[in-house]
């Protein structure tokens, strides 16, 4: 009997697993594929190294180098490191990293085929963080662009800041909080605050002075506009300074704050006024040229009719009595009514008023007399001393002050050497600022502090420096500024010219070439610096 016998089997799940095989192993290819691509097409280098022999490399990381793909196969990475040193270095910390993170990232340098040496990020990820002998994957970025124009940064911002710290300003840059974000070395020295106990604090706690100056740079930030102004400021130091400030508004990039600048401009306008100073005295000489022979001469006419007046009328002379006794009266008789009229006393008010007017033209005529007598050497601090005893010694109780009640401090410099000048035009202008100084001190409100002067001489360079300083009321910024014009005075009329400080001026700077300055504090006083050359009327 024949026949057919039938065997019916499940293959079902084998048919599934080849499914799913065949399905992995597409899946397989496409991501080989797509990581090949990546490889390929990855803007950055990429490789494969097994024990730092490159086994893979992408053709970026070939172009990067300079190499064909089959120079750098099967070799030692070593063939890119400029040093034996730079290689070992790269190996213990980039698989410190690994062994600590899972990857490791070094800055380093590769030495390209052609020579030059590029700054290269290495990022290297192993296959198997257990086991680094199956092979370690890594990419190399070519940074040496980016570390160019960071260290050309870096030499800018160097540049900049030694730029604006080699300025003579003040230049702080604030927030729109007024929190410091910039301090150069101006602000540091005027400020006493080093830039780093400065950035980040706000301007009233380092630059206690600029506090007012917090309005000014909301100011500038509001209208967008550039703030200046001139002001007095205090140093740490102590001395006071005209001071230029200007607020320049910033907004950029989102960040609004100011740059606040400070310039000294104390010398500066020290400088102008003595150049008008000048200009002043030069127009007074011309006009004192011109007004001498004017008045000097009905002056001369004045006084002596007056003299002759009060001779002919209250002294006893032959000639006085002969023509009052042809007259038919007395010379007694005729004394006796002008004595009762006061007629004496008139014409001797008259002789005093002309000598007053006399003395006057003659002060002014200082101005006009550009030719100075010989010179000779000087110590000054001997003259001073000497100046000193004739102004105690020149005693008038009409006077609101007795000079031998005022302290003298003496600061006598001893290496300072004989100056030549003019002994008694000098003389004169010491001792102008001496009763000046002591009538101001004497004129002030009662207080605690015994007058005094303090007398200092300094060598300065090419000069010699005296200055005499007060400890009186000071004067205000705008008697300061006019305090050697002719005929200006705070006295009461009557009470001076006005011409002692102009005349002392005069003297120091166009006689004797030197400078003649002023300095003063309301409230605490007042000092008068002259500097006299070395060489002898140092300017023409």
């Amino acid at each position: 009997m024949t026949g057919v016998v039938l065997v019916f089997r499940d293959v079902t799940d084998q048919y599934r697993e080849q499914a799913q095989r065949r399905q992995a192993e597409r899946a397989l290819r496409g991501s080989e594929a797509h990581l090949r691509s990546i490889f390929r097409a990855a803007p950055t280098g990429i490789g494969l190294v097994y024990n730092r022999v490159f086994e893979e490399v992408n053709e970026r990381l070939c172009r990067m180098l300079g190499y064909q793909a089959d120079e750098l196969l099967g070799r030692n990475a070593r063939m890119l490191y400029p040093s034996d040193a730079e290689y070992d270095w790269v190996g213990r910390e980039k698989y410190r990293q690994i062994e600590q993170f899972g990857t490791g990232t070094v800055e380093t340098r590769w030495r390209r085929k052609d020579g030059t040496e590029i700054e290269v990020l290495l990022s290297s990820t192993p296959l198997d963080p257990t086991d680094l002998s199956l092979g370690v994957t890594f990419t190399a970025l070519d940074i040496t662009d980016r570390i160019q124009a960071l260290e050309e940064l870096k030499r800018l911002r160097s540049l900049l800041t030694s730029i604006i710290d080699s300025m003579p300003s003040v230049l702080v840059a604030v927030d729109r909080d007024g929190r410091v974000t910039a301090w150069n070395r101006g602000a540091a020295e005027s400020s006493g605050v080093p830039v780093e106990q400065a950035s980040g604090r706000t301007l009233p706690e380092v630059f206690p002075q600029l506090d007012a100056e917090l309005e000014r740079v909301r100011a500038a930030l509001a209208s967008g506009s550039i703030q200046q102004a001139r002001t007095i400021i205090e140093g740490t130091d102590g001395p006071v300074r005209l001071t230029d400030i200007t607020v320049y508004p910033l907004a950029e990039n989102g960040v609004a704050g100011a740059v606040i600048r400070l310039d000294d401009v104390t010398e500066r306008v020290r400088m102008e006024e003595r150049m008008i100073q000048s200009e002043k005295m030069l127009s007074v000489g011309g006009l004192a040229a011109g007004m001498a022979h004017e008045v000097n001469n009905p002056l001369a006419a004045i006084l002596q009719n007056v003299q002759n007046a009060l001779r002919r009328t209250t002294e006893d002379l032959p000639a006085n009595r002969q023509a009052a006794e042809a007259a038919g009266i007395s010379l007694e008789a005729i004394q006796d009514y002008l004595e009762r009229r006061g007629v004496p006393r008139m014409l001797r008010g008259v002789l005093e008023s002309g000598r007053r007017a006399a003395e006057l033209v003659e002060n002014m005529l200082s101005f006009s007399r550009k030719s100075p007598g010989a010179l000779s050497t000087c110590d000054l601090a001997e003259l001073l001393e000497k100046t000193v005893a004739l102004a105690a010694s020149d005693y008038d109780p009409s006077k609101q002050y007795d000079f031998r009640h005022i302290r003298i401090v003496r600061d006598y410099a001893a290496d300072c050497p004989p100056v030549p000048c003019e002994r008694s035009k000098i003389q004169q202008v010491f001792l102008n600022v001496l009763k000046n100084g002591a009538e101001a001190m004497m004129a002030r409100e009662q207080s605690e502090r015994e007058p005094a002067f303090v007398l200092r001489t300094r060598c300065d360079g090419p000069w010699v420096r005296v200055d005499i300083e007060d400890n009186g009321p000071g004067m205000p910024e705008e008697v300061r500024r006019r305090v050697f014009e002719p005929f200006f005075t705070t006295r009461e009329v009557g009470s001076g010219t006005g011409l002692g400080l102009s005349i002392s001026y005069f003297i120091v700077t166009q006689q004797h070439g030197g400078s003649m300055t002023v300095d003063s504090t309301v409230g605490k006083g007042t000092v008068f610096s002259i500097l006299l050359p070395l060489a002898g009327r140092g300017i023409p």
